[in-house]
């Protein structure tokens, strides 16, 4: 039986919020982008730390969402593009 071979696992976090909910970031360890997403507004906070995740956050006027992970900014906008 031959070993198995390690992979890298991304490990995403999603969580969504009542859009009256409020969210503070430390931007800190961060680079900040304004950006669109299914032309909704949003904000990209790319990680200068490899201690902290890229962040993804925009809503939708009835949620707010935030999107975690040690993936680049074109992965993170296809995940958020495909949320309903």
């Amino acid at each position: 039986m031959r070993p198995c071979c390690p992979q890298k696992v991304a490990v995403c976090t999603l969580t969504c919020f009542a859009y009256n909910h409020t969210q503070h970031i430390d931007n800190e360890h961060y680079e900040v982008e304004h950006i669109l997403i299914n032309d909704l507004e949003g904000t990209y906070f790319n990680s200068t730390d490899a201690a902290f995740q890229n962040i993804l956050v925009w809503n939708d006027k009835k949620r707010y969402y935030t999107l975690m992970a040690d993936l680049d900014k074109e992965i993170l906008l296809e995940i958020a593009k495909n949320i309903k």
